[in-house]
């Protein structure tokens, strides 16, 4: 398990917007602070594989937050003008 947690969290580090849980991070998006490179395929993949690997070791991590942000990310890279859309619109 103590593998686990290890790959889990070099693996992570590797992209800074993947660290946490997210949920702040999509709050200040919602409310018009744009971040960039926050809702990309990589964080997307890395995220996933970061929250499989700690919920395989065991460890009782919260999974609404980065589920939220994973979500917001598949819906980035579905439709990438929507933010551009949603920043014309405010």
């Amino acid at each position: 398990n103590v593998c686990l947690v290890i790959i889990a969290r070099l693996v992570v580090r590797t992209t800074m917007e993947c660290e946490g849980s997210g949920f702040p991070e999509m709050k200040a998006m919602l409310f018009g602070h744009m971040l960039d490179n926050y809702l990309t395929l990589r964080v997307l993949a890395i995220k996933a594989f970061g929250l499989a690997t700690l919920v395989a070791a065991g460890l009782p991590v919260g999974k609404e937050g980065p589920n939220c942000h994973m979500a917001a990310c598949i819906a980035r890279n579905l439709d990438p003008d929507f933010v551009n859309k949603r920043s014309r619109s405010a």
